[in-house]
């Protein structure tokens, strides 16, 4: 069984670690990537503005072989993160 809760731990202790490195997640449209992006977003949305201080860079790539309902969910997924994005304090590139 997963344990949600202490991955969120751990993404949290990672994040608050004393240094700025930026995080870079690769998103491919499958379930773990997807996941992993939902739940550092949920993160950071749950920050203070002030506390989301170290870069994060959501970097996915079509590579043409992809099914159309990948390609299809990243898309969406990328739109979502845009829409959110104001309220983030985020930039996002497509």
């Amino acid at each position: 069984m997963v344990d949600f809760d202490l991955i969120r731990k751990e993404i949290a202790d990672e994040y608050t670690q004393p240094h700025s490195h930026p995080w870079v997640i690769g998103f491919s449209g499958g379930k773990d990537s997807t996941l992993v992006t939902h739940l550092v977003f949920e993160f950071l949305m749950s920050l203070p503005r002030s506390k989301r201080t170290r870069p994060v860079h959501i970097v996915s790539n079509d590579t043409l072989v992809e099914s159309p309902l990948v390609v299809s969910h990243m898309r969406q997924a990328c739109e979502d993160i845009q829409m959110a994005c104001p309220h983030a304090v985020a930039q996002v590139r497509s």
